[in-house]
């Protein structure tokens, strides 16, 4: 007859498992989304100010309304793209 302490001990370590599989998850997703979604603020900030390279582009211009605005939108078509199924 199969004792039930295993199988409780295997249930709750597989749970614990899949809490901490999903956290992991969840916190490497969000270290990702926040270099992207800078990433996606630099382009809007240089297509937006012409003649400015890459090296160049000063954090404080990024943050003017025009790229903020532009960057929402992107952000927000971006994030109805990654809902979709397939």
């Amino acid at each position: 007859m199969p004792s039930t302490v295993s199988a409780h001990s295997w249930t709750a370590s597989g749970v614990i498992f899949a809490f901490f599989l999903t956290s992991s998850l969840n916190v490497s997703n969000q270290l990702l989304e926040v270099s992207t979604v800078r990433l996606i603020e630099r382009a809007i900030c240089i297509r937006d100010f012409d003649g400015m390279s890459f090296e160049d582009t000063d954090e404080s211009i990024c943050k003017t309304g025009s790229v903020q605005n532009s960057l929402a939108f992107t952000i927000g078509w971006l994030k109805a793209f990654d809902a979709m199924p397939g």
